[in-house]
């Protein structure tokens, strides 16, 4: 054979085959599918072509079909004050994490924050590979894309000031959700939606 092993997606080599058809040539190929993979199956053709001269009466040629699962794990943490004071500053953070293999391309991260939270902004920090469409925004109905591979980290530090109208003991509920796209399987969807009382 030309070649005993190899790197790279394309492979080609030679070899001489006795016409006894007792020859072989097994070539065994290892890799991993891309984690950013969104499809449902990878289809691989194999030929073999005879040299220049000889005439092949059945071409050799194989098509394999991989099907292919694509499954994240995205998990959304929300954390606040447990007390705020009417009219004073506070503060929630969102922190989504995939645990899963495939990265959770297209998740939609959005918090609709109370409206007795007024002058609301907010910052979006991506680590471990992660990426978010928007670094920064203002206003209470916060919206955005994000890319979160295996161990990547999306944080989100929400800040605002509560209404100075508020009655001591009012509850302020607000609920966080990461949706990741309908392409791909969320091994636990029961921990895409965080809820925090202050």
């Amino acid at each position: 054979m030309s070649a005993a092993s190899g790197t790279g997606n394309a492979i080609s080599l030679t070899a001489n085959l006795a016409t006894a058809a007792t020859d072989l040539v097994i070539i065994t190929v290892n890799g991993q599918i891309s984690p950013t993979f969104t499809g449902s199956a990878i289809t691989n053709t194999a030929t073999a072509n005879p040299p220049a001269g000889v005439t092949d009466p059945t071409p050799a040629t194989s098509s394999v079909v991989t099907n292919v699962s694509t499954l994240a794990d995205v998990r959304i943490i929300k954390t606040a004050p447990s007390n705020a004071g009417a009219g004073a500053p506070i503060t929630y953070q969102l922190r989504i994490t995939n645990d899963g293999l495939t990265t959770a391309t297209g998740t939609t991260i959005s918090d609709n924050v109370s409206a007795n939270i007024t002058g609301v902004t907010w910052t979006v920090t991506a680590t471990g590979g992660a990426t978010a469409a928007v670094p920064s925004g203002t206003g209470n109905n916060i919206s955005f894309l994000a890319d979160i591979p295996k161990g990547g980290l999306i944080t989100v530090d929400i800040t605002g000031t509560a209404s100075p109208a508020l009655t001591d003991g009012t509850t302020i509920s607000n609920t966080a959700t990461a949706t990741i796209a309908a392409t791909i399987t969320d091994a636990n969807p029961s921990d895409n939606t965080a809820t925090v009382n202050t």
